[in-house]
């Protein structure tokens, strides 16, 4: 993985919550993705029913002493996005950049 302090990565159907891709610590991310797109999926609800235009480009939480870092995958109309499950001591901020770096060559852009 190319993100200092990343234990996990994921693509995930924000959907269905399903892996379509995994590294790293595999139970945790197959559990933690369906919880997230979840979490995901009611987070693009409020915001539409806030009228809010923008698109949800990341969230990051934080939990069991790791930080989760949900990038939604644009190109794809939220229909995917990537999970980084990260250690507690890793540079979020590094790790959104990098993460925004690989979700942009995913769709070409």
């Amino acid at each position: 993985m190319e993100i200092d302090g990343a234990l996990g990565c994921a693509l995930v159907d924000t959907q269905t919550g399903m892996c379509l891709g995994e590294r790293g610590i595999q139970s945790d991310l197959t559990n933690s993705a369906r919880k997230y797109a979840e979490l995901l999926r009611g987070e693009l609800r409020a915001r539409r029913n806030r009228g809010e235009q923008g698109p949800v480009e990341d969230l990051v939480l934080p939990g069991d002493g790791r930080q989760h870092l949900l990038r939604v995958v644009s190109g794809w109309s939220g229909a995917m996005f990537l999970y980084i499950l990260l250690d507690s001591a890793a540079d979020i901020e590094h790790a959104r950049r990098r993460t925004a770096e690989i979700a942009r060559g995913m769709v070409g852009n």
